[in-house]
């Protein structure tokens, strides 16, 4: 009865099922979209200001900064929190080798792949460098510049071969 249950067999994910398709799609979406929003606050700063910088600014004036950037911090961690489930999904989706026809679904097998392949460029823009740098030196906000290394992915939308 329980012969075919193998636990990793049933959490690899078929990269041509539908579930793989449409978070492929989205986040190809949200790549571009957090691609944009991350260089439009390493250019104007959290609040839309770009000449305050936090570490000069009165523990009041602070406080303000700090619910004026509410929605920025809200939509950063909604889009980090994609990101970290998409790290996870590529974990576990399975893959096609060039001229084979049969999918790799060995997990150690998808690992490697995946952590020889894009993983450093999925992982180091998860990295939260502005809220680490932000009490240390006014351009800490220059940091979210590395966030936009996801729109390279984006352009996988753009992909017509």
């Amino acid at each position: 009865m329980f012969q075919d249950f193998n636990l990793v067999n049933r959490i690899i994910i078929n990269h041509e099922g539908l579930f793989s398709l449409i978070w492929a799609f989205f986040d190809i979406i949200c790549c571009l979209t957090s691609s944009y929003f991350y260089l439009w606050l390493a250019t104007f700063g959290e609040n839309g200001d770009n000449s305050k910088c936090y570490v000069n600014l009165s523990d009041a004036d602070k406080e303000l900064f700090n619910i004026q950037a509410s929605m920025s911090l809200r939509l950063t961690l909604a889009f980090e929190f994609i990101f970290a489930f998409s790290i996870l999904t590529k974990f576990l989706t399975d893959y096609k080798p060039d001229g084979e026809t049969e999918h790799v679904k060995s997990l150690s097998k998808i690992t490697s792949k995946y952590l020889h392949g894009d993983f450093i460029f999925d992982l180091i823009p998860l990295i939260p460098l502005p809220f680490i740098f932000k009490n240390v030196f006014c351009q800490a906000k220059l940091f979210y510049m590395i966030k936009s290394i996801r729109v390279v992915n984006g352009f996988k939308l753009f992909d017509v071969s």
